[in-house]
């Protein structure tokens, strides 16, 4: 399995703000990420032709195996073969792969390291495993094999951009932010590194900054709904909070539905003073998505920050019969009534 079929795997999963995923597997930490050597012993100079081949029939059928998302029996193929004839560099990518597609994050980054240990190594091997530590919660081994992929194609601008985001989540910014600007000074096209950096201004309270920065990301996509969100943010910051709420509330409605969206609108009609406004929305939103609870509870909250009792209990009592379960609502019953529960 060619290196770059890895690389599509660990690109497709590898996002601006990636949650970490816990794996139950209990495995020893990982050691030191130290780049293979120069001069690789190959993989398949130890193994007969016969046996080459018998490896190769194998691949074939794992891949088909992969393609078909079956990747258990994949992995159990691969995890047999290995036993069976030993450290072969192939079995370990198409392995990497199957566990990815199992999820198994802490596996696949054994399998690719098992991988670029074998060698040689390529950029696109270094990148799958730093995808693989980033999700296995190896945030420092992952800021590695990235730094190995950019020295193997300097001139590939997704290197410094995922190492970026991972010196991020390292809370190492100011070094992120080199980073960055070294992706754009590579192709100033990458939209998530003047998007990042523009959050990154925020963090600072350099709104100026960060607007100067979401110029260059709307540019590139301008309906991309998080530099919108981050635009709006910081117009807040500078005190310009109605024109943040024109910019949100003229997004069409399959953005302007979007939580994100209308909560950071509702926050600029509470920095106006205008909940009922927030009110009006997010009962629209309820209005169009009947069976959200969430959309009714903050409809009944802007409601009753507005004092319109009569509204604020009439959505707090539909999101109760949405979602029983949520407390929120009832919280806020609780608050206007005194009571538990509609109709006590």
């Amino acid at each position: 399995m060619k290196s770059r079929t890895i690389a599509i795997f660990s690109a497709a999963l590898f996002l601006l703000v990636v949650a970490v995923t816990i794996v139950v597997i209990k495995m020893n930490s990982p050691a030191a990420v130290k780049a293979a050597p120069d001069q690789s012993e190959r993989s398949s100079s130890r193994f007969t032709p016969e046996q080459i081949a018998r490896m190769d029939e194998i691949l074939r059928q794992t891949s088909d195996l992969l393609n078909q998302g079956r990747f258990d029996n994949a992995q159990r193929i691969l995890e047999k073969s290995i036993e069976t004839y030993g450290r072969y560099r192939p079995f370990y990518e198409q392995l990497f792969q199957a566990c990815v597609g199992l999820n198994q994050y802490e596996k696949a980054y054994s399998a690719i390291q098992e991988a670029i240990n074998i060698g040689p190594a390529s950029a696109e091997m270094y990148d799958a495993a730093g995808m693989a530590a980033f999700k296995s919660g190896y945030l420092e081994e992952s800021a590695q094999h990235y730094a190995l992929a950019m020295s193997k194609d300097p001139a590939n601008p997704k290197y410094p951009l995922y190492r970026a985001q991972v010196l991020i989540k390292l809370h190492k910014n100011d070094e992120a932010r080199r980073y960055l600007m070294q992706t754009i000074n590579l192709d100033d096209s990458q939209e998530i590194a003047w998007g990042t950096l523009a959050q990154l201004a925020l963090r600072d309270n350099e709104p100026d900054l960060a607007l100067q920065y979401l110029k260059h990301a709307r540019e590139i996509n301008p309906g991309r709904t998080t530099w919108i969100i981050e635009q709006a943010k910081a117009l807040q910051r500078k005190n310009k909070a109605q024109q943040a709420a024109v910019l949100l509330s003229s997004l069409p409605p399959g953005q302007l539905d979007q939580t994100g969206v209308m909560e950071q609108l509702s926050t600029c009609f509470a920095m106006l003073n205008r909940p009922a406004e927030a009110a009006r929305f997010w009962k629209e939103r309820s209005e169009r998505h009947p069976r959200d609870w969430y959309s009714a509870w903050q409809a009944a909250e802007w409601f009753a920050k507005a004092d319109d009792k009569e509204n604020a209990l009439r959505y707090a009592e539909i999101a109760i019969a949405l979602d029983p379960d949520q407390e929120k609502p009832r919280d806020l019953l609780r608050k206007l009534t005194g009571k538990d529960h509609p109709g006590d």
